[in-house]
């Protein structure tokens, strides 16, 4: 008589371990949200200058705005993308994105999400 191994007991299957969603910041309103719903635009490496990037792939110095018409204006005319972005936007490029900034759809996010330029009263008194 051979002795038979014990069979050994199928392994549970383990389910998969869920999968981080990259988190992005829109460098206006300072939301964070997930990657695949804000704008990159992108500086490229190769000289071709800012360009919107919408697979997100494209190589070179990114920065998010996220679909806010507000943010897309104070970035388009302020300067906060351009230094983001470590350029200057040429008038070619400013263009550019205020045309892809009318083909967006109406924003979810109220323009009260919007930091306020204007200084905070939080009731302080100085003394001269």
């Amino acid at each position: 008589m051979t002795k038979s191994r014990p069979q050994p007991t199928p392994a549970k299957p383990q389910p998969r371990p869920q999968r981080r969603l990259p988190q992005r910041t829109c460098v206006i309103c300072r939301r964070t949200d997930s990657k695949r719903t804000l704008h990159r635009i992108v500086r490229t490496a190769s000289g071709e200058g800012v360009q919107i990037d919408p697979k997100g792939k494209l190589p070179g110095r990114g920065a998010y705005l996220c679909d806010n018409a507000n943010c897309w204006q104070r970035a388009i005319e302020g300067g906060a993308l351009a230094k983001a972005l470590k350029t200057t936007l040429t008038p070619d490029e400013r263009q550019a994105l205020r045309l892809f900034a009318t083909s967006l759809p109406p924003s979810p996010h109220s323009s009260d999400d919007l930091p306020d330029d204007s200084p905070v009263d939080d009731g302080a008194v100085m003394i001269a």
